[in-house]
Protein backbone atom coordinates (compact mmCIF):
# COMPACT_ATOMS: atom_id res chain seq x y z
CA UNK A 1 0.00 0.00 0.00
CA UNK A 2 2.73 2.32 1.01
CA UNK A 3 4.89 1.33 -2.63
CA UNK A 4 1.67 2.20 -4.49
CA UNK A 5 1.30 5.44 -2.75
CA UNK A 6 4.76 6.63 -3.41
CA UNK A 7 4.46 5.86 -7.24
CA UNK A 8 0.83 8.02 -7.40
CA UNK A 9 2.99 10.78 -5.63
CA UNK A 10 5.93 10.63 -8.29
CA UNK A 11 3.21 10.52 -11.07
CA UNK A 12 2.14 13.48 -9.88
CA UNK A 13 5.35 15.70 -9.10
CA UNK A 14 5.97 14.19 -12.97
CA UNK A 15 2.71 15.49 -14.28
CA UNK A 16 3.10 18.83 -12.36
CA UNK A 17 6.52 19.18 -13.86
CA UNK A 18 5.50 18.27 -17.45
CA UNK A 19 2.77 20.69 -16.99
CA UNK A 20 5.35 23.69 -15.97
CA UNK A 21 7.87 22.68 -18.52
CA UNK A 22 5.18 22.86 -21.82
CA UNK A 23 4.00 26.14 -20.12
CA UNK A 24 7.26 27.22 -19.84
CA UNK A 25 8.11 26.68 -23.50
CA UNK A 26 4.83 28.11 -24.57
CA UNK A 27 5.68 31.61 -22.59
CA UNK A 28 8.94 31.73 -24.35
CA UNK A 29 7.57 31.41 -27.82
CA UNK A 30 5.51 34.37 -26.83
CA UNK A 31 7.74 36.43 -26.06
CA UNK A 32 9.68 35.49 -29.17
CA UNK A 33 6.44 36.23 -31.50
CA UNK A 34 6.35 39.73 -29.29
CA UNK A 35 9.67 40.13 -29.53
CA UNK A 36 10.03 39.54 -33.41
CA UNK A 37 6.62 41.55 -34.28
CA UNK A 38 8.41 44.66 -32.06
CA UNK A 39 11.54 44.66 -34.17
CA UNK A 40 9.50 44.84 -37.22
CA UNK A 41 7.41 47.22 -35.80
CA UNK A 42 10.21 49.16 -35.38
CA UNK A 43 11.88 48.65 -38.71
CA UNK A 44 8.60 49.43 -40.54
CA UNK A 45 8.11 52.75 -38.42
CA UNK A 46 11.73 53.52 -39.94
CA UNK A 47 10.62 52.69 -43.42
CA UNK A 48 7.90 54.71 -43.49
CA UNK A 49 10.07 57.65 -42.04
CA UNK A 50 12.51 57.48 -44.77
CA UNK A 51 10.27 56.99 -47.68
CA UNK A 52 8.38 60.58 -45.92
CA UNK A 53 11.91 62.24 -45.60
CA UNK A 54 11.44 62.70 -42.35
CA UNK A 55 15.14 61.29 -41.46
CA UNK A 56 15.03 62.18 -37.96
CA UNK A 57 12.22 60.32 -36.71
CA UNK A 58 13.35 57.69 -38.90
CA UNK A 59 17.07 57.66 -37.00
CA UNK A 60 15.37 57.78 -33.92
CA UNK A 61 13.58 54.64 -35.06
CA UNK A 62 16.64 52.80 -36.52
CA UNK A 63 18.50 53.71 -33.48
CA UNK A 64 16.40 52.19 -30.87
CA UNK A 65 15.48 48.88 -32.84
CA UNK A 66 19.65 48.52 -33.03
CA UNK A 67 19.82 49.37 -28.98
CA UNK A 68 16.26 46.79 -28.68
CA UNK A 69 17.60 44.04 -30.60
CA UNK A 70 21.22 44.33 -31.31
CA UNK A 71 20.98 40.76 -33.32
CA UNK A 72 17.83 41.13 -34.59
CA UNK A 73 16.25 39.73 -38.45
CA UNK A 74 16.30 43.64 -39.35
CA UNK A 75 19.27 44.79 -37.39
CA UNK A 76 21.75 44.93 -39.87
CA UNK A 77 19.33 46.61 -42.61
CA UNK A 78 18.88 49.17 -40.00
CA UNK A 79 22.43 50.01 -39.54
CA UNK A 80 22.67 50.44 -43.31
CA UNK A 81 19.91 52.12 -43.50
CA UNK A 82 21.42 54.80 -40.94
CA UNK A 83 23.99 55.58 -42.93
CA UNK A 84 21.95 56.70 -45.21
CA UNK A 85 19.75 58.78 -43.04
CA UNK A 86 22.88 60.32 -41.40
CA UNK A 87 23.78 61.48 -44.45
CA UNK A 88 20.15 62.88 -45.50
CA UNK A 89 19.80 64.92 -42.41
CA UNK A 90 23.73 66.21 -43.53
CA UNK A 91 24.99 64.41 -40.01
CA UNK A 92 27.94 63.86 -42.88
CA UNK A 93 30.14 62.74 -39.84
CA UNK A 94 27.69 60.34 -38.15
CA UNK A 95 27.21 59.39 -41.95
CA UNK A 96 31.06 58.50 -42.17
CA UNK A 97 31.45 57.19 -38.75
CA UNK A 98 27.91 54.78 -39.05
CA UNK A 99 29.54 53.29 -42.61
CA UNK A 100 33.16 52.75 -41.35
CA UNK A 101 31.34 50.37 -38.38
CA UNK A 102 29.51 48.52 -41.31
CA UNK A 103 32.51 47.72 -42.87
CA UNK A 104 34.41 46.54 -39.65
CA UNK A 105 30.95 44.46 -38.13
CA UNK A 106 29.95 43.40 -42.28
CA UNK A 107 33.01 42.99 -44.28
CA UNK A 108 31.45 40.80 -46.95
CA UNK A 109 27.50 41.77 -46.40
CA UNK A 110 25.97 42.89 -50.10
CA UNK A 111 25.89 46.14 -48.56
CA UNK A 112 29.72 46.16 -47.53
CA UNK A 113 30.21 48.08 -51.11
CA UNK A 114 27.23 50.57 -49.99
CA UNK A 115 29.14 51.27 -46.82
CA UNK A 116 32.85 51.81 -48.55
CA UNK A 117 30.96 53.85 -50.89
CA UNK A 118 28.88 56.06 -48.26
CA UNK A 119 32.24 56.51 -46.29
CA UNK A 120 34.09 58.91 -49.22
CA UNK A 121 30.68 60.58 -50.24
CA UNK A 122 30.18 61.80 -46.83
CA UNK A 123 33.58 63.82 -47.01
CA UNK A 124 32.40 64.97 -50.55
CA UNK A 125 29.77 68.22 -49.78
CA UNK A 126 32.79 69.05 -47.03
CA UNK A 127 35.16 68.88 -50.51
CA UNK A 128 32.20 70.98 -52.18
CA UNK A 129 31.81 73.57 -49.68
CA UNK A 130 35.93 73.93 -49.69
CA UNK A 131 36.83 74.42 -52.95
CA UNK A 132 34.19 74.97 -55.20
CA UNK A 133 34.72 79.09 -54.94
CA UNK A 134 36.40 81.54 -57.28
CA UNK A 135 37.25 84.05 -54.27
CA UNK A 136 41.37 83.82 -54.71
CA UNK A 137 41.72 86.12 -51.38
CA UNK A 138 41.42 83.38 -49.86
CA UNK A 139 42.61 80.73 -52.15
CA UNK A 140 45.57 79.74 -50.74
CA UNK A 141 44.18 78.83 -46.79
CA UNK A 142 42.03 76.18 -47.72
CA UNK A 143 42.43 73.34 -46.33
CA UNK A 144 42.00 70.93 -49.53
CA UNK A 145 43.04 67.37 -47.71
CA UNK A 146 39.24 66.41 -47.35
CA UNK A 147 39.32 66.18 -51.41
CA UNK A 148 41.93 64.10 -51.36
CA UNK A 149 41.06 62.03 -48.90
CA UNK A 150 37.95 61.80 -50.64
CA UNK A 151 39.68 60.67 -53.67
CA UNK A 152 41.57 58.31 -51.94
CA UNK A 153 38.09 56.39 -50.66
CA UNK A 154 36.83 56.29 -54.27
CA UNK A 155 39.69 54.80 -55.53
CA UNK A 156 39.73 52.14 -52.71
CA UNK A 157 35.86 51.40 -53.31
CA UNK A 158 36.25 51.10 -57.22
CA UNK A 159 39.19 48.71 -56.62
CA UNK A 160 37.25 46.41 -53.97
CA UNK A 161 34.06 46.57 -55.57
CA UNK A 162 34.78 46.67 -59.58
CA UNK A 163 31.23 45.03 -60.55
CA UNK A 164 29.29 47.68 -58.06
CA UNK A 165 26.01 48.89 -59.72
CA UNK A 166 27.78 52.16 -57.62
CA UNK A 167 31.18 52.40 -59.68
CA UNK A 168 29.57 54.46 -62.07
CA UNK A 169 28.58 57.30 -59.95
CA UNK A 170 32.35 56.67 -58.19
CA UNK A 171 34.39 57.26 -61.14
CA UNK A 172 32.43 60.66 -62.10
CA UNK A 173 32.91 62.11 -58.28
CA UNK A 174 36.66 61.60 -58.80
CA UNK A 175 36.17 63.23 -62.38
CA UNK A 176 35.25 66.02 -60.40
CA UNK A 177 37.12 66.31 -57.45
CA UNK A 178 40.04 66.22 -59.99
CA UNK A 179 38.78 69.40 -61.12
CA UNK A 180 38.38 71.26 -57.63
CA UNK A 181 41.88 70.33 -56.44
CA UNK A 182 43.05 71.73 -59.81
CA UNK A 183 41.35 74.49 -59.71
CA UNK A 184 42.28 74.92 -56.44
CA UNK A 185 46.16 75.11 -56.89
CA UNK A 186 45.35 77.17 -59.85
CA UNK A 187 43.73 79.92 -57.13
CA UNK A 188 46.83 79.46 -55.16
CA UNK A 189 48.83 80.09 -57.90
CA UNK A 190 47.16 83.42 -58.97
CA UNK A 191 47.70 84.55 -55.62
CA UNK A 192 51.31 84.05 -55.87
CA UNK A 193 51.89 85.90 -59.18
CA UNK A 194 49.47 88.46 -57.91
CA UNK A 195 51.89 89.11 -54.74
CA UNK A 196 54.76 88.66 -57.45
CA UNK A 197 56.59 85.33 -55.95
CA UNK A 198 56.45 84.16 -59.48
CA UNK A 199 58.73 81.59 -59.09
CA UNK A 200 56.33 80.41 -56.51
CA UNK A 201 53.51 80.69 -58.94
CA UNK A 202 55.29 78.70 -61.45
CA UNK A 203 55.64 75.83 -58.90
CA UNK A 204 51.82 75.92 -58.20
CA UNK A 205 50.91 75.95 -62.11
CA UNK A 206 53.17 73.06 -63.06
CA UNK A 207 52.52 70.80 -60.67
CA UNK A 208 48.82 70.90 -62.19
CA UNK A 209 50.37 70.01 -65.21
CA UNK A 210 51.78 67.14 -63.28
CA UNK A 211 49.44 65.59 -60.90
CA UNK A 212 45.87 66.63 -62.64
CA UNK A 213 46.97 66.43 -66.75
CA UNK A 214 43.83 65.28 -67.83
CA UNK A 215 41.30 68.13 -66.16
CA UNK A 216 40.76 71.64 -68.19
CA UNK A 217 42.23 73.70 -65.91
CA UNK A 218 45.63 73.15 -68.00
CA UNK A 219 44.85 75.42 -69.66
CA UNK A 220 45.06 78.03 -67.38
CA UNK A 221 48.07 76.41 -65.89
CA UNK A 222 49.90 77.09 -68.77
CA UNK A 223 48.66 80.70 -69.27
CA UNK A 224 50.31 81.10 -65.58
CA UNK A 225 53.36 79.19 -66.42
CA UNK A 226 54.14 81.40 -69.44
CA UNK A 227 52.96 84.50 -67.73
CA UNK A 228 55.34 84.02 -64.67
CA UNK A 229 58.39 82.42 -67.29
CA UNK A 230 57.65 86.46 -68.79
CA UNK A 231 58.04 88.12 -65.65
CA UNK A 232 61.28 86.22 -64.80
CA UNK A 233 62.53 87.07 -68.38
CA UNK A 234 63.12 83.77 -69.28
CA UNK A 235 61.42 84.43 -72.90
CA UNK A 236 62.04 80.70 -74.34
CA UNK A 237 60.22 78.92 -71.27
CA UNK A 238 57.60 81.36 -71.70
CA UNK A 239 57.36 80.99 -75.42
CA UNK A 240 57.64 76.99 -75.33
CA UNK A 241 54.78 77.39 -72.45
CA UNK A 242 52.24 79.28 -74.97
CA UNK A 243 53.17 76.59 -77.79
CA UNK A 244 51.74 74.01 -75.55
CA UNK A 245 48.52 76.32 -75.32
CA UNK A 246 48.16 76.67 -78.55
CA UNK A 247 48.33 73.20 -79.05
CA UNK A 248 46.42 71.61 -76.53
CA UNK A 249 43.55 74.59 -75.85
CA UNK A 250 43.76 76.51 -79.64
CA UNK A 251 40.09 78.11 -77.61
CA UNK A 252 41.73 79.19 -74.29
CA UNK A 253 40.39 82.90 -74.17
CA UNK A 254 43.93 84.17 -73.02
CA UNK A 255 44.68 83.85 -76.79
CA UNK A 256 44.29 86.34 -79.48
CA UNK A 257 42.37 86.00 -82.71
CA UNK A 258 45.92 85.26 -84.12
CA UNK A 259 46.86 82.57 -81.60
CA UNK A 260 48.97 84.33 -79.32
CA UNK A 261 49.09 85.07 -75.79
CA UNK A 262 47.80 88.35 -74.43
CA UNK A 263 50.40 89.43 -72.06
CA UNK A 264 50.09 92.09 -69.35
CA UNK A 265 50.94 95.59 -70.88
CA UNK A 266 50.89 98.35 -68.20
CA UNK A 267 51.35 96.24 -65.03
CA UNK A 268 52.29 92.73 -63.98
CA UNK A 269 48.89 92.38 -62.91
CA UNK A 270 46.86 93.10 -65.98
CA UNK A 271 46.84 89.28 -66.75
CA UNK A 272 45.63 88.28 -63.63
CA UNK A 273 42.83 91.01 -63.59
CA UNK A 274 41.81 89.45 -66.96
CA UNK A 275 41.74 85.28 -65.23
CA UNK A 276 40.18 86.83 -63.01
CA UNK A 277 37.31 88.05 -65.40
CA UNK A 278 36.65 85.08 -66.51
CA UNK A 279 39.61 83.13 -67.43
CA UNK A 280 40.05 80.93 -64.67
CA UNK A 281 37.15 78.67 -63.65
CA UNK A 282 35.70 79.29 -67.28
CA UNK A 283 35.88 75.26 -67.20
CA UNK A 284 33.29 74.87 -64.59
CA UNK A 285 30.67 73.89 -66.79
CA UNK A 286 32.83 71.35 -67.94
CA UNK A 287 32.45 69.48 -64.65
CA UNK A 288 30.25 67.06 -64.01
CA UNK A 289 27.17 68.54 -61.72
CA UNK A 290 26.47 66.05 -59.29
CA UNK A 291 23.37 65.88 -57.12
CA UNK A 292 22.90 64.62 -53.90
CA UNK A 293 20.52 62.31 -54.59
CA UNK A 294 22.26 59.78 -52.85
CA UNK A 295 20.21 56.18 -53.31
CA UNK A 296 19.33 54.13 -50.13
CA UNK A 297 20.74 51.11 -49.40
CA UNK A 298 19.53 47.41 -51.10
CA UNK A 299 16.59 45.81 -48.48
CA UNK A 300 18.60 42.40 -47.33
CA UNK A 301 16.87 41.04 -44.37
CA UNK A 302 19.36 38.81 -41.87
CA UNK A 303 18.21 34.88 -42.38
Amino acid sequence: MRSLTVILALAVVLSLAGCGSKGGDEEQQAAAVEESQSERVYFERAQNALDARNYELAIQLLEELERRHPFGQYTTQAQADLIFAYFKRTDYAAAETAAERFTELHPNHPNTDYAYYMKAIAIFPAVYTALNRTNQRFAYQRDIEAGRRSFFLLAEFIQRFPDSLLVADARQRMIYIRSLLAKHEISVAAYYFKRRAYIGALRRAQGVLVDYPQTPETGDALVLIASAHYELDQDESALKAVELLKLNHPEHPSLDENGELILPKATPFGILHRMTQGFFYRNEGNIPKLRYDIQRPSRRQEN
